[in-house]
């Protein structure tokens, strides 16, 4: 009796991804038919197979690469049965419309050969015979010679894109980060087997790469392919996988062996007389083959010729004499390479090699020092700041004099405060730092400038002032250009934070003036900053564009920007995308927190905008903690005030934070929310406004007139607040505006104010916002009218059933998309229903992002 093989579920969006043409190529294929389809190793030949449409029966058999293969064994494991080759092709007659399928071709027993040989010319009428190889083992297209019909489908590796677009799809999300689908190319060369090796072992988009180890599998897979080349081209490969960079021939050995290396697959070609192995993590599992005494040889050959290239490529020498256990070089090479990195902005690369080199062997009192000084630097122009604090905290129980320590000291604090999210250790070790470094007039002045930004939530502005000023002194004994623009940076940038009436100037002032490239930049970025904090959206895109025309490559920065970015265009109403973008800088920023916390921020407001209470609770929750930790005044109040608007917060310890701070500039949509419950209004709007007195605060300002508004029911300072919003380009905060006052219009027995309201929200995209208006109205028994009647959407989703649709799509109920969208669940159900079927899906999860 024949027996069908049962193949592995695959999901239809994994399995598609890079293959659709190919699988339209294969579907179109009619019996009686040949179809080859080849591919290197872990292409997904299997999986193309797997997903193929066919009529009938399906039959599958697999070579394996046994020393000893069995006689026909694939066509045995396909039908079942054993037999003379008329009699298993009169089975296949007789099985009637049906594709056999036999994998791994490269394998196959000399029997299994003749078998196809004699079945080609003959296939029965109904059937297709599908064969799996790989071009670089075998070329099976003799076959082809006397079939009724023949195909060939050759797969390639998948493009940066698609691999990115397979790794989302496994990871569960969206899209993954463009420095994600970067480093993912890189390991995998797009591959699919080992793009799926390489996810699995990730926890998520946002993991790290850096130490992650090949499976298992693509070790065996390695194993399998050396012992099958002789050892010369072993040899070639070896070398080209210690390497772990195109190198040429002359490298890795003769150009037979590279020649032999080529036609197994194991090399590729990436250039006019340049080679490497198939991709890194390829690389990584050979060398993982290698016993101590021959990884070791072979990091010495590598070393002893890359010192001989000019430029010496330090970083790569670094690694190599590390390998090869030349600890001296190693530590000369690694600070070679950090002080390039510093002066680049590529920290990243090299933050674990200087790690690294503080734990060798002999080092001196100035080796280390130097070492650690150099790590804080490096550190500060990446992600890689957690291995960098660990060191440098281990660093500071050594033994070295205290304005030694003072410099550890420093650059820990700076890691602390900017990357690290530990803003309260980060100004304890600064203050330490400042006294310590006394007798280094140029650290101290640093020291001190940036304690006047880095704020741990409980000093006022004054205190920030004060050490800014005591900065300033220091710069008549500070020659250094760096330390001169960067004292002059954070001096700046304590005014515009504060809403000095000069800080806007003071900033110009800076920027204008000459300066370290490095330093303004990172001032750009600042003043981007707090405008977009403090209600400037437009300056904040000013700035981040003068900031991107000083840039260099700078991974800490250009997360940064990209985060303050992201809060300027909320602000603005630019929300087309917002929310793709904001997954994107998490991705990107995932150990940044601060960064981290602002795309979380703008993802949490966006969804309650939109009426996904779920998501928004979720995002702000996660926000506010992050805050929290991160003694982040204005990420706190943004993220607890936009939670108030779900339900209650207890609020009242922020006042008392922002009084202690004299921070009212911060306090613009906080005070409107506390005021509705506040036993002293007229106080609390006494003190907001005595606080803002002098001080170049329009949000701030127009947050005041809301709450005056809100006191004393009076329709100028409605006006002004509204008004002063929309000046500052808020479209959002001035529809919220306009909204508490056309509630009162409302009692007066005007609809119309919170009619045209409700018409802004929709027209922004913010549906929970309209939602509530019409339900207000509703409630009051008014109703929004429809232009010349209802419109026919036909297939197209009505913007209702987008909004249900969406939330749908992301896993919310009925009860909570009708709560949401203040509807009833019989309504929600029906939107769903219809968007289903429009949509023609049967799973209402995959009605999300369409």
């Amino acid at each position: 009796m024949l027996s069908s093989a049962k193949e592995p579920k695959v999901t239809e969006q994994i399995a598609m991804v890079g293959r659709a043409r190919a699988r339209a190529a294969l579907d179109a294929v009619s019996a009686p038919a040949l179809i080859l389809i080849g591919g290197e190793a872990g292409i997904g030949k299997t999986r193309l197979v797997s997903g193929m449409r066919h009529a009938g029966r399906r039959f599958v058999g697999r070579c394996s690469p046994l020393r000893e293969p069995l006689p026909l064994g694939p066509v045995v494991e396909a039908l079942g049965v054993a037999g003379g080759f008329a009699g298993l092709r009169t089975l296949l007659a007789d099985a009637g419309p049906a594709t056999l399928v036999i994998e791994d071709l490269h394998w196959a027993d000399n029997a299994t050969w003749d078998f196809l040989r004699y079945l080609c010319p003959r296939l029965p009428d109904g059937l297709r015979v599908v064969l799996t190889y790989r071009p670089e083992e075998t070329r099976p297209i003799d076959l082809a010679a006397g079939a009724p019909a023949a195909v060939e489908i050759t797969l390639s590796p998948l493009t940066k894109a698609e691999g990115a677009e397979l790794a989302a799809a496994h990871l569960g999300v969206r899209a993954v980060s463009a420095a994600f689908a970067d480093r993912l190319h890189a390991l995998t060369a797009g591959v699919p087997f080992v793009i799926e090796e390489v996810v699995r072992a990730l926890p998520d988009s946002t993991a790290l790469f850096g130490d992650l180890q090949p499976s298992v599998a693509l070790r065996g897979s390695f194993a399998q392919r050396l012992d099958r080349v002789s050892a010369p081209a072993r040899a070639a490969v070896v070398a080209a996988a210690v390497f772990a960079v195109p190198v040429e021939e002359a490298l890795l050995g003769t150009p037979e062996a590279v020649d032999e290396a080529l036609e197994a697959g194991l090399l590729v070609t990436t250039g006019p007389g340049r080679f490497s192995t198939r991709h890194a993590l390829a690389s990584r599992a050979i060398e993982d083959l290698l016993g101590v005494a021959e990884r070791r040889a072979a990091h010495r050959a590598a070393a002893d010729a890359l010192a001989k290239a000019d430029p010496v490529p330090a970083l790569r020498l670094a690694h190599h004499s590390r390998e090869a256990g030349r600890v001296r070089d190693w530590v000369r090479y690694a600070v070679a390479a950090g002080e390039q990195a510093h002066r680049t902005g590529e920290g990243d690369a090299v933050v674990g090699l200087l790690a690294g080199a503080l734990a060798a062997p002999g080092l001196t009192r100035a080796d280390r020092l130097r070492l650690a000084t150099l790590l804080g630097k490096v550190a500060a122009h990446g992600s890689s700041h957690d291995v960098a604090i660990k060191v440098l905290r281990a660093s500071l129980t050594e033994d070295f004099a205290p304005v030694e320590r003072g410099e550890i000291r420093f650059a820990l604090a700076m890691l602390l405060c900017q990357q690290g999210g530990d803003r309260a250790e980060g100004r304890h070790q600064l203050t330490v730092a400042a006294d310590e470094l006394a007798p280094r007039p140029e650290l101290a002045a640093r020291a001190m400038a940036a304690l006047a930004v880095a704020g741990d939530g409980t000093e006022a502005v004054a205190e920030r002032r004060k050490w800014a000023a005591r900065a300033l002194a220091l710069l008549d004994d500070v020659a250094d250009p760096e330390v001169r623009t960067a004292v002059r940076v954070n001096h700046a940038t304590v005014l515009v934070f504060a809403c000095d009436p000069g800080g806007r100037a003071a900033a110009e002032r800076v920027l204008a003036e000459p300066g370290v490239p490095a330093q303004l930049c990172r001032a750009a970025v600042n003043f981007a900053d707090a405008a977009a904090w403090l209600g400037h959206p437009e300056d904040a895109r000013r700035m981040l564009t003068r900031a991107r025309a000083l840039a260099d490559e700078d991974e800490y920065l250009d997360a940064v920007m990209a985060g303050t970015r992201l809060r300027a265009d909320f602000a603005a109403g630019d929300w087309a995308g917002l929310a793709e973008r904001a997954e994107v800088v998490r991705a990107d920023a995932w150990r940044l927190p601060e960064v981290d916390a602002e795309a979380r921020l703008v993802l949490g407001e966006l969804a309650l905008a939109r009426g996904d209470l779920v998501t928004a609770r979720h995002e702000l929750c996660a926000v506010a903690e992050i805050a929290a930790a991160d003694l982040s005044m204005p990420m706190l109040l943004a993220a607890r005030t936009a939670l108030a608007r779900i339900g209650p917060q207890p609020l009242t310890e922020l006042v008392v934070a922002v009084r202690k701070q004299e921070l009212w500039v911060w306090a613009a949509d906080l005070v409107p929310l506390v005021v509705r419950d506040c036993d002293d209004a007229e106080g609390l709007l006494d003190e907001i406004r005595a606080g803002l007195a002098g001080l170049d605060a329009p949000l701030a300002a127009a947050g005041a007139h809301l709450t005056a508004g809100m006191v004393h029911g009076d329709e100028t300072e409605f006006t002004a607040a509204v008004e002063g919003y929309r000046r500052l380009g808020r479209p959002y905060s001035a529809l919220r505006a306009a909204e508490v006052f056309a509630e009162l219009r409302l009692r007066s027995g005007d609809e119309k104010p919170l009619a045209r309201t409700a018409a802004g929200y929709t027209a922004l995209g913010a549906s929970w916002d309209a939602a509530r208006c019409a339900e207000t109205l509703r409630r009051n028994g008014y109703r929004i009218p429809h232009r010349r009647g209802r419109r026919g959407y036909g297939q197209a989703l009505s913007p209702r059933e987008k909004s249900v649709a969406e939330l749908a799509g992301r896993g919310l109920t009925n009860r909570q998309i009708a709560e949401s969208l203040f509807l009833s669940i019989r309504t929600v159900e029906a939107h769903v229903a219809s968007a289903m079927r429009k949509r023609r899906v049967r799973d209402r999860r995959l009605l999300a992002g369409e």
